[in-house]
């Protein structure tokens, strides 16, 4: 289930109550899990791809960049979060600039 409402493609985690949140990096346990391939409203059931899928229909990315979870919900970003006690932790490799492979790491905690 949703516990917020979820844009297309954005970054999840999963909350202790077992609902899809927004993945962010700016603490502990907000980490990514998956991605979403449909927008959901709060309290929607919703699912999620984890790793090894693609997440297509993104623009602007740099063919064979990693990206990292953003400090910004349900976001990537080309360069990593540098701010203590920030997590980073890269979600996945630009495979076009349309399309990135999504393979979440271990995060680090700055």
């Amino acid at each position: 289930m949703a516990a917020e409402d979820l844009a297309i493609r954005c970054i999840v985690y999963v909350k202790a109550d077992g609902q899809l949140a927004l993945a962010d990096a700016t603490a502990e346990a907000k980490e990514a899990v998956g991605f979403v391939a449909a927008p959901y409203a709060a309290a929607a059931l919703a699912t999620y791809s984890l790793t090894g899928s693609i997440i297509s229909g993104l623009a602007g990315l740099t063919p064979g960049a990693t990206y990292y979870l953003n400090t910004t919900p349900g976001a990537i970003t080309i360069t990593p979060p540098s701010t203590v006690g920030n997590v980073v932790q890269a979600v996945g490799v630009a495979l076009s600039a349309t399309s990135l492979l999504f393979a979440p790491q271990a995060p680090i905690t700055l």
